[in-house]
């Protein structure tokens, strides 16, 4: 989340909604996690220049 909030101040960037996760593949064991894959989503305020 810190490398997201540095790269939306670098890039004047203002979200709008909150930061939605969508689990694309589940693990079944602690041994998995490095296969986790989630997918974020953030709506931007599309009026900044």
């Amino acid at each position: 989340m810190k490398k997201i909030e540095k790269f939306f101040k670098k890039n004047n960037l203002q979200p709008i909604t909150t930061l939605y996760n969508v689990t694309v593949n589940e693990v079944k064991s602690v041994e998995e996690v490095d296969k986790l894959h989630v997918d974020m989503y953030l709506g931007l305020n599309p009026n900044i220049f």
